[in-house]
């Protein structure tokens, strides 16, 4: 996890952890590294993960315990190396977990790839629609669904598909997976995994 802590002083942010009532062990192991504002690894502003390579996974936040988090914001980057345009996302090949788990399905209608998202959680891929959308102060009241948003239970490029498949990004914008998931209240999150897609850059 990455954020931006300044140019001047010697704090870099403050973690809070909060254990709840159970009388359970915790432990934590937690490494801090300071990244020179030089530095060519660092992430650009904004950016919460950073991801170097070519190719790669990216998982949101307690993927692997199962359960989506909420009320998150925040943009997965990836660094564009020279010759590559855009990027191909597309579910990682696992059945367990769901690789792609974000909003549930109304009752009565199939899993399919989904573009109609406000406000469940969701993830998103920048385009010419999704601009004005990527601030979680910005006015979202107005737009419904996007070409490159996608939630529900199956990821892929054209809506109303059952069978996941891929989705690649505009040309012209920045490598950027973004992530939203709303609060959790009414069970709004319940049974709800999180996505794990994998990535990779295509040549010009």
């Amino acid at each position: 996890m990455y954020f931006e802590s300044g140019r001047s002083g010697n704090v870099a942010g403050q973690i809070d952890i909060f254990q709840g009532t159970g009388t359970g062990e915790r432990r934590y192991n937690i490494k801090v590294t300071y990244i020179h504002c030089s530095s060519t690894y660092r992430a650009p502003s904004g950016c919460t993960q950073y991801f170097t390579g070519l190719a790669g996974t990216i998982t949101s936040y307690n993927f692997a315990g199962g359960q989506i988090l909420e009320n998150q914001h925040y943009g997965n980057c990836i660094r564009q190396n020279e010759g590559y345009c855009s990027v191909v996302y597309s579910e990682t090949p696992i059945t367990t977990p769901d690789p792609f788990s974000l909003s549930p399905v109304p009752a009565g209608d199939p899993a399919t790839v989904t573009d109609n998202c406000m406000p469940l959680s969701h993830v998103t891929v920048p385009s010419q629609i999704i601009q004005h959308l990527d601030s979680p102060q910005a006015s979202q009241s107005l737009v419904t669904y996007v070409p490159s948003m996608r939630c529900n239970k199956v990821f892929g490029s054209l809506p109303g598909t059952a069978v996941p498949g891929s989705l690649e990004s505009e040309r012209g914008f920045p490598f950027v997976l973004g992530f939203h998931s709303r609060s959790s209240e009414a069970g709004a999150l319940a049974d709800l995994g999180g996505f794990s897609l994998d990535f990779r850059q295509k040549p010009c």
